[in-house]
């Protein structure tokens, strides 16, 4: 019973930290694009060093210094995307090991064949009702390169191809990936998604 009062606990201090951060990040944020609104390019001093503390309370990740309003400006973007990732109860889309929120990946899915595996958009804090729409948008492409792809592979069956085995392999590999951003979409949603088959 100890133990898990002193998880919800730990649980209360990290959300309110996470929040603080949040907060800090939009004052900065704000501050920045009130600078580049009045036609400023370069960062000032005191916004620079707002940043890097910033950062430093993010954790151990490498500190960067920059040096205009708009590479600062996508850096707070980027801080805070951790930040609300870090949300246990906002869910968010699942990203490829060693890869960004919402970058796809190319992985080889046969000796001489490979495929790009989609992922969905980053929720961002600014994105309003484009986010779902993107979330769409995502999944239909997925279909329509399944779609592109079994095409392919019933053709090159159907000729005989040399290459018919790795546009089977392609075709499977865009079928997984489609269904697997589909089921992700509609948890994150929270609604089934219609998909035109014509």
């Amino acid at each position: 019973m100890l133990v898990a009062v002193q998880l919800q606990s730990s649980e209360r201090t990290s959300d309110f930290q996470r929040r603080r951060l949040l907060d800090e990040s939009d004052r900065l944020l704000e501050s920045i694009e009130q600078l580049r609104l009045a036609g400023q390019r370069v960062l000032p001093p005191q916004l620079a060093q707002a940043l890097l503390d910033l950062q430093v309370q993010l954790g151990p990740a490498a500190c960067l210094r920059y040096n205009t309003l708009h590479a600062a400006h996508n850096a707070v973007f980027a801080l805070q995307q951790g930040l609300v990732s870090a949300n246990r109860r906002n869910p968010t889309p699942r990203s490829h090991a060693g890869r960004r929120p919402g970058e796809p990946r190319v992985a080889r899915v046969t000796a001489s064949a490979s495929w790009k595996f989609l992922v969905l958009p980053a929720r961002r804090l600014d994105a309003g009702q484009e986010w779902p729409e993107l979330v769409e948008v995502t999944v239909e492409r997925a279909y329509d390169r399944w779609r592109l792809a079994q095409a392919r592979a019933v053709s090159a069956a159907r000729g005989g191809d040399a290459v018919a085995a790795g546009r089977l392999a392609q075709a499977d590999a865009a079928w997984s990936n489609f269904w697997e951003l589909r089921q992700e979409a509609e948890k994150l949603l929270g609604r089934e998604l219609l998909l035109d088959p014509a």
